[in-house]
């Protein structure tokens, strides 16, 4: 059986492992694991592609890597499996200094019964950004079933920044999805959160414009309402 031979490889690894009879195991279905790998790069990538073909945005994942290299098991009771990625802007790629004024990730975690996709998004606005504009982002009733987090960052160079950060995850079963369905639901989710990177890149430009930020604020609640 997989089992047997999957804990015999694991132990075979391990072996000169001192904390070996404590550790625990996860067994991945070698079968799963394919067809799993074959619907995250065949049914769902594509549609994250072409949700970013028309944007100056590129996907982000780890230098050097394949897509199928990116894809990780994940520890669970079953088979699962996870590809986390990133939106990211060329003219400031991720890691650069000054720092943009957003970040996004992406975590699509598949197995042989469900699929969910998660979403981080973080607003960078200055110190001197208005509270009043912050509190109605916070206590939005829309947001409440996962409200946004606010948080502060102190810098010694004296650019310190509030930070707003949203979450939301969405998935279903396979047997009430199809992948196809999947692959248009991860497409609407990437163009709804750079519809919101473009509008905050606008109110960078001028953190003051009520108009702006109004722009950007329907946009996040498009994106993240969770009622």
């Amino acid at each position: 059986m997989w089992q047997q031979n999957q804990l015999d490889k694991f132990i075979e690894t391990y072996k000169d492992d001192a904390f070996l009879d404590s550790r625990s195991v996860f067994l991945q279905n070698p079968q799963q694991r394919e067809e799993i790998d074959k619907i995250i790069i065949k049914e769902i990538w594509p549609g994250v592609e072409r949700a970013i073909q028309d944007s100056d945005l590129k996907i982000w994942i780890p230098p050097g890597k394949t897509l199928k290299e990116s894809i990780n098991d994940k520890k669970h009771k079953y088979t699962t499996k996870e590809l986390v990625f990133f939106l990211d802007d060329p003219k400031r790629p991720l890691g650069t200094n000054p720092r943009r004024p957003w970040y996004y990730r992406c975590r699509f975690e598949c197995s042989a019964l469900s699929y969910m996709i998660g979403s981080d998004f973080m607003v960078y606005f200055p110190e001197n950004f208005s509270t009043s504009k912050i509190y109605r982002l916070l206590k939005d009733p829309i947001m409440q079933g996962c409200p946004p987090e606010l948080s502060y960052e102190e810098s010694p160079s004296s650019n310190s920044v509030f930070v707003v950060s949203f979450k939301k995850g969405k998935g279903a079963g396979w047997g009430l999805c199809s992948p196809d369905e999947a692959r248009e639901q991860i497409y609407n989710v990437i163009k709804k959160n750079i519809a919101v990177i473009e509008t905050v890149c606008e109110l960078e430009k001028d953190y003051s414009n009520t108009r702006l930020f109004n722009k950007f604020y329907k946009k996040i609640i498009e994106a993240y309402e969770n009622y």
